[in-house]
């Protein structure tokens, strides 16, 4: 098994191999090395990414997913991370840029790291596209987005994230972004 140093090296080394043809994202196998494979996702988060994230996990013994993607589904995301979290011994999630839904995926694994310096996680509360989303549509999302929270973190967690992003949005607007870098701070990124 690598070791987090050896992870992100190999994850650094190979990640310009792996490419993305639309905005959907994409899972592509980049490396083996040793007794676990170097994979990348790129692109948007879609229905259906879970399973196949399920797929991978079963079929192969461990896998290193580098994230680099936008967001996208909320409620995808939130399946990533429930997936990720079920099967936490066979992958580790390094970001490279990954937002919204992409975000909270990553927050599924205890042992998410970052590609480099500059990789980014960014996250912001949920919200649905179109002009006239109905108030209670919402603020089920918004419950959804803080159990998700709490079940992958811890409730204190939670609530703090919450509260963060509410104010965020509240002072930013919807597009705003909480983000966290490897050095540990968090910032604001429109």
């Amino acid at each position: 098994m690598l070791n987090k140093t050896q992870t992100t090296l190999m994850a650094t080394l190979t990640i310009l191999a792996a490419t993305a043809t639309s905005n959907a994202g994409t899972f592509t196998m980049i490396k083996e090395i040793e007794d676990s494979e170097i994979w990348v996702y790129e692109g948007e988060v879609t229905k259906g990414d879970a399973k196949k994230l399920e797929s991978i996990i079963k079929r192969d013994p461990h896998i290193i997913m580098v994230i680099d993607s936008p967001g996208g589904d909320a409620l995808e995301g939130f399946a990533l991370g429930r997936t990720t979290s079920r099967y936490r011994d066979e992958i580790t999630l390094v970001a490279e840029s990954a937002y919204s839904a992409a975000g909270m995926w990553w927050l599924a694994d205890d042992d998410g790291t970052f590609l480099d310096d500059e990789s980014e996680v960014g996250w912001h509360l949920s919200y649905m596209y179109g002009k006239q989303v109905p108030e209670h549509t919402a603020q089920v999302l918004g419950y959804m987005t803080g159990k998700y929270l709490e079940d992958m973190l811890d409730e204190e967690i939670a609530t703090n994230m919450m509260i963060a992003m509410a104010n965020l949005q509240e002072k930013e607007g919807k597009f705003a972004l909480m983000t966290l870098r490897k050095d540990g701070k968090i910032r604001t990124r429109r």
